[in-house]
């Protein structure tokens, strides 16, 4: 392998490997009713789910000189990226709907386990999922890689923030379309992209996304609207 190929596969494969445990049990139902796995069958996947883009993001850690917490003391920028986030959490909820006339997905269910440490043990790792792992990996995939591949195969070459039309289309298009509420998953790619744009920084966008699916977390806990998850 080409070590000219690392800095794709560091951002590329932890997205991969996250949505390969999203498009397993899809794969393996349309083998038959018999082989469909149950709702808490599909859940005990996800410390799988989330453990394998954490692990490849420590192997890969190196690579990732995109992350830096001095982007976050400059004060106008986080402010940005704070209200960002919150943005994207009160415009997600009355976007969240199906297209299509498609049934919603039943999401992540805590109340399907009935002992009270694995219940709080499932959602405690739901919940550190969401809000730290899943905004590093995606935003190191759609922000920090696609973003500028788009523009450019030496994508490092290209100033973090910049776009063409081309690009910041599709990376909007795309990150909806990742997402079972697509008109949701729209507004906020198109609200990331322009925070990149604005900021500058993947490190703002990440903590943007984080604020978005922490403060989701908390309205899905809070409400039992476990279809957001």
């Amino acid at each position: 392998m080409s070590a000219d190929h690392l800095p794709v596969l560091a951002r590329t494969l932890p997205f991969a490997a996250y949505m390969l445990f999203i498009a397993f049990p899809e794969t393996v139902a349309l083998l038959g009713e018999r082989f469909a796995l149950a709702p808490q069958e599909k859940q005990a996947l996800y410390p799988l789910q989330i453990g394998l883009p954490v692990l490849l993001m420590v192997l890969f850690r190196k690579y990732y000189t995109e992350i830096a917490a001095a982007d976050l003391r400059t004060m106008r920028g986080t402010l940005a990226s704070l209200l960002c986030g919150i943005i994207v959490f009160l415009l997600w909820l009355p976007l969240g709907w199906v297209p299509f006339g498609a049934a919603p997905a039943e999401g992540f269910r805590p109340d399907l386990y009935t002992h009270p440490t694995e219940r709080a043990a499932m959602t405690l790792l739901r919940v550190t999922g969401a809000t730290l792992v899943v905004p590093l990996f995606e935003e190191l995939f759609w922000r920090s890689f696609l973003s500028r591949y788009l523009i450019s195969r030496n994508f490092l070459a290209v100033p973090q923030g910049t776009f063409t039309a081309f690009s910041f289309a599709a990376t909007t298009l795309l990150f909806g379309l990742e997402h079972t509420f697509l008109v949701a998953g729209i507004m906020a790619g198109a609200a990331y992209n322009l925070l990149y744009r604005f900021t500058k920084s993947t490190t703002q966008c990440v903590l943007a996304h984080a604020v978005t699916n922490g403060l989701l977390c908390a309205h899905v806990l809070a409400t039992q609207s476990w279809h957001y998850w």
